[in-house]
């Protein structure tokens, strides 16, 4: 049987070791996939002056579970263009607060006695999940705008106020009479006026990265609109008299009227009621603290949080009353003022419309024009508005930021690391089919040695020798085709002079001469009959010659009594190109 050698299987079967090892690198590579999961995580700090109290900046209790709230995600899928639901993102989101590994020993000591631990930790940790169908710019989309829209929903909430609406998208001539498309124009830019002022009031510096504008530039353009474009609308429609319909008209500012004339009436009595209360109070406090002065003397200081005390007890604060007093007094004056300039516009509307000359004017050429100006007009404010919307958002998002600090930048992590996995698969793998390579080798070398070895000379036996032989009587040899025939002459008669056995070693040591000098060059087998054939493909007759002699010194440098006589034909000599009458000749011309 042949050597156990490693390398020889190896190299034998190396396409089988690399269809193993790239099937398994594949197989590892799909399961990768199948089974990856991306997460997205970020660290985010409450960073106001009351977080570490677990307050936001209006007073009121921070809440972590909004990051993921349902408006929130809302806005993510808004941003991003999703086809999820909100349900969808929000299961996929964790947050989870970030303390150091003495406070998390102190809050579980606190827990495991049964204790409530109250601390806030303004440090958290939030992350997005993912499956194998998304990748990862997918998870750092989404939670970049999770935290973006967090920000901003935090600065509405806590900070500032949302945006104003936009009240011109609702002009249109067919819900609205002439005058009442102008008066809604009017209404919606002072009420943006006003948004814009309290902005400038407390963000003067800041300008818009996305529009360019700050908020007083802004409030120009309205204040432009507000002082020449509105005044000349009201002047064409109430100079023109222009009307859809002049007894709708006329009812509706009647009822406004009205309704006018009557709040007037009732924010009159509260008025004169919340200033009783008001002198009704001063004249208390004002006795309160002559008493309190008379009893103490001139030792005001030293017992002043003494009287504080006595009037927080009895549920008596008399500053924060009195302000609020005044505050309400104030609102109820200003409500007030307001509706008397309304109830003047609309006197001043009936006593322009209630004219008998009046007629309704729908379709005339001043009204295309003016119809046509207050569309081209609302475009106008509608892009004013986009910039006011944008940089109001701007700012919310900066607010936010202010108050709440990113500790850490987006980051994905692989739940498996797919390269890792390959490479170790592709090494496995590869080992795994070097050692199939090296068993399956050795099991060929077994069942050749089983089925197609001779076991007393080592070489192949007949059944392989006629497989071969078989093989080559498939087609016409080469010019230098060689056959030789050996066979040893004293095997007979060292069999009977001293034994079988020896002349078993004997034919074993031949055949071993054969196997190492043949192997390399053709084919050798024992056909019986102590004969040993051997064929050559690139074998000349001259070449065959030398090879005989160098069978003919090792045999006499291993064996003494080893002869052996041996016959060569060759194709182009013999001028015969099937095996097996190469074959015949070879054997009839065996000779000592």
């Amino acid at each position: 049987m042949k050597k156990f050698q490693i390398f020889r299987y190896i190299k034998n079967l190396r396409y089988l070791i690399l269809i193993v090892t790239l099937l398994g690198g594949a197989l590892i590579y799909v399961y990768a996939n199948q089974h990856q999961e991306y997460t997205a995580q970020t660290v985010i700090q409450y960073s106001n002056p009351t977080a570490n109290e677990g307050i936001a900046p209006d007073g009121s209790a921070i809440d972590p579970k909004e990051i993921y709230s349902a408006g929130v995600i809302t806005d993510v899928i808004s941003d991003l263009g999703l086809s999820l639901n909100v349900d969808q993102i929000r299961s996929a989101c964790r947050v989870e607060e970030v303390i150091s590994e003495d406070e998390q020993k102190r809050k579980d000591a606190i827990l495991s006695d049964g204790e409530v631990y109250n601390e806030f930790t303004p440090v958290y940790k939030i992350t997005f999940t993912a499956d194998a169908k998304a990748s990862k710019g997918y998870v750092r989309n989404v939670l970049d705008s999770i935290v973006k829209n967090y920000f901003v929903f935090y600065s509405k909430k806590y900070i500032d106020s949302a945006v104003i609406p936009n009240n011109t998208l609702n002009i249109t001539a067919d819900k609205y009479d002439y005058v009442n498309c102008v008066e809604i124009m009017e209404n919606s830019v002072n009420d943006i006026i006003a948004f814009l002022e309290q902005k400038q009031q407390f963000y003067a510096d800041f300008r818009s990265a996305r529009t360019g504008y700050t908020f007083n530039d802004l409030e120009n353009q309205y204040r432009y609109v507000e002082e020449n474009i509105i005044p000349e609308y009201y002047a064409a429609v109430l100079g023109g008299k222009l009307t859809q319909n002049k007894e709708e008209l006329i009812k509706t500012y009647q009822n406004r009227r009205d309704n006018c004339i009557m709040e007037i009436s009732n924010l009159t009595d509260h008025i004169a009621k919340e200033r009783t209360l008001i002198d009704q109070f001063g004249d208390k406090v004002t006795q309160s603290e002559s008493q309190v002065a008379g009893a103490i003397g001139d030792n005001t200081d030293a017992i002043i949080e003494d009287v504080e005390e006595h009037w927080n007890r009895e549920g008596f604060n008399a500053d924060t009353t009195y302000d609020d007093l005044i505050d309400n007094y104030v609102n109820l004056r200003s409500d007030k003022n307001k509706k008397e300039i309304e109830l003047a516009f609309c006197e001043k509307i009936l006593s322009i419309y209630n004219d008998s000359a009046v007629v309704d004017k729908v379709g005339t050429p001043e009204v295309t024009e003016l119809m046509d100006e207050l569309n081209v007009m609302i475009e106008k404010l509608n892009v004013m508005y986009d910039a006011v919307e944008k940089t109001a958002n701007e700012l919310n998002e900066y607010s936010g930021a202010r108050n709440i600090s990113t500790l850490s930048g987006t980051y994905v992590e692989e739940a498996i690391n797919v390269n890792l996995y390959i490479a170790m698969a592709l090494l496995l793998f590869f080992i795994i089919g070097c050692a199939g390579a090296i068993l399956i080798g050795r099991g060929v070398d077994f069942w050749q040695y089983l089925l197609y070895t001779d076991k007393k000379t080592g070489t192949a036996n007949r059944v392989k020798c006629d497989m071969v032989i078989d093989e080559y009587s498939k087609r016409l040899l080469d010019e230098n085709f060689s056959c030789i025939v050996f066979k040893l002459n004293t095997l007979q008669s060292t069999n009977v002079s001293k034994g079988r056995d020896f002349g078993d070693t004997m034919l074993k040591s031949f055949g071993k001469i054969l196997d190492v000098e043949v192997k390399n060059y053709g084919f050798v087998g024992y056909n019986n009959g102590n004969m040993f054939i051997s064929l050559f493909e690139n074998f000349s007759k001259e070449r065959a010659e030398s090879f005989v002699e160098v069978i003919r010194q090792e045999t006499e440098n291993l064996h003494s009594n080893l002869e052996f006589s041996y016959g060569i034909a060759n194709a182009a000599d013999d001028n015969v190109y099937e095996v097996r009458e190469l074959l015949k000749n070879a054997i009839k011309r065996l000779s000592n």
